[in-house]
């Protein structure tokens, strides 16, 4: 071996072991991020299932619908009852109801609400014209699609009623009712003993006219009536009755104010005696 082979042999021998060192460093280094890869990929997947998971919980949504000539009685999660007269829709969420800093459900329909306190939370009911915004009350509530009039009678508390067509709203107290027709809100003190009855199954009548009579009784019996005599329509009446059926009610008006009644098609006839 020359001295120039020599010399080199003694420096790969001097930097051989930095060499491998840095080789095994650079191994070492390789199998790390091969090791971690893996593991951010799972930590990825389980953020996107856990995102996911919580999006489809909080759209989740309970309805419950009632058919003709049912009624339902639904405890909210926050202890809020919620009575649903037929034909009526109500949703509301399933897991998220605590989530946000109110309270809110969707109805269509008719429905009486006893409503739990909550000054931080209030509760808002979304319905097809209107936004009803409450703190804790009782009250009636009536909105549907093919509604004409919407309306809103307090038992107690108060109530804000907002249109959805023009955002204009009414504070609406108990003893108090508001319609809504055509973007308008009219508030007046409540008369109506009888907005309740299809929760009650009494009506109410105190020398009440005649017309507002039969109007009431169409709604509570959901059947029409035909007047044959006007004059029947001057007259006022009075009576308390705990779930009458139309067949006792038309005895009572046939005894007391002189009328004949007759049942045919799903109408009632009325005609002076």
């Amino acid at each position: 071996m020359s001295k120039q082979e020599d010399e080199i042999s003694k420096k790969w021998e001097e930097i051989k072991p930095q060499i491998e060192e840095i080789i095994e460093s650079r191994k070492q280094q390789t199998k790390t991020v091969w090791f971690i890869k893996p593991l951010a990929y799972a930590a990825a997947i389980s953020f996107i299932l856990i995102v996911t998971s919580v999006l489809i919980l909080s759209n989740s949504t309970i309805t419950t619908i009632t058919q003709p000539n049912q009624t339902a009685i639904i405890t909210l999660p926050d202890g809020s009852v919620a009575t649903l007269n037929e034909n009526t829709k109500l949703t509301y969420p399933k897991y998220n109801f605590w989530l946000k800093d109110y309270r809110e459900i969707k109805l269509e329909g008719e429905a009486y609400f006893e409503i739990q306190k909550d000054s931080l939370k209030p509760f808002i009911i979304q319905s097809p014209h209107l936004t009803t915004t409450v703190l804790g009350t009782s009250f009636n509530l009536f909105d549907s699609k093919s509604a004409l009039t919407s309306s809103l009678v307090v038992v107690e508390g108060k109530v804000r009623l907002t249109s959805h067509e023009n955002k204009k709203n009414q504070i609406v107290e108990g003893g108090e009712e508001a319609n809504y027709n055509k973007a308008h809100i009219v508030k007046k003190t409540s008369k109506n003993l009888n907005a309740l009855a299809w929760k009650t199954k009494k009506l109410v009548f105190s020398k009440d006219p005649m017309l507002s009579v039969i109007n009431t009784l169409q709604k509570y019996y959901k059947i029409k009536f035909i007047i044959k005599d006007k004059s029947i329509l001057e007259s006022q009446f009075s009576g308390t009755f705990q779930q009458p059926t139309l067949q006792q009610f038309l005895e009572v008006f046939e005894y007391t104010m002189d009328i004949q009644s007759s049942l045919k098609d799903q109408e009632v006839i009325l005609n002076k005696k």
